[in-house]
């Protein structure tokens, strides 16, 4: 689903990466845990197409998204993180069926309770809390049903209780429609969570731990 291949980055002549390769395989949900100031967000922007490398590739369903380049729009890849992207001027049904395949009722509402939101319908981003809006968040993404979804440190604003009950919810439903899910974080114990195949980024290596 994902492969990078020797890729390299520097930013204002200092490397980020030179030589760094990885591969996520369909229905994969896997892990980057590294401390700040590594790269896992600047790993997760190649991916996304905002930043480009200055060498290697990186192919998405067997495609380079580089040789030729693609945007971000052109990419089958959505990012969860741990700002809020909601558009604070629509509704939490309205957020979650924006850029929807198919904006029907039966979709929204299997949504809604499958993301247990079915309450806050018709609340907007200013009236949901921190653990509320992610879960719109990540239903917006997995309605847009992309290849893979990217999430950057999508926990780090929720105290303990909520972020462990969250990372439940995610897993429940990542493995409900076999999504493939790559995830950054500096907190080891999130990875550990999240389960799948844990990496280690530091020092521009990547390994898995």
């Amino acid at each position: 689903m994902l492969e990078i291949k020797n890729c390299a980055f520097s930013y204002q002549d200092v490397p980020i990466f030179e030589d760094i390769s990885f591969q996520l395989n369909d229905g994969d949900r896997h892990t980057i845990v590294g401390p700040s100031g590594v790269g896992k967000s600047t790993f997760l922007k190649l991916i996304m197409g905002t930043l480009t490398p200055q060498s290697g590739d990186i192919l998405i369903a067997g495609k380079s998204v580089i040789h030729p380049f693609k945007a971000p729009h052109q990419r089958p890849v959505t990012l969860i993180s741990q700002e809020d992207t909601l558009f604070p001027h629509l509704t939490v049904a309205q957020n979650l069926m924006f850029g929807a395949p198919k904006k029907t009722s039966d979709v929204l509402n299997r949504w809604l309770e499958a993301l247990e939101l079915t309450p806050l319908a018709t609340r907007y981003p200013s009236e949901l809390s921190g653990g509320e809006a992610q879960r719109v968040m990540l239903g917006r993404a997995l309605i847009y049903a992309p290849a893979i979804i990217l999430m950057d440190e999508p926990f780090k604003a929720l105290d303990a209780t909520l972020k462990l009950t969250l990372i439940d919810r995610f897993k429940t439903l990542f493995k409900d429609v076999e999504q493939t899910v790559l995830t950054v974080t500096h907190d080891a114990s999130v990875a550990t969570a999240l389960g799948g195949h844990v990496y280690r980024l530091d020092d521009g290596r990547l390994e898995r731990r």
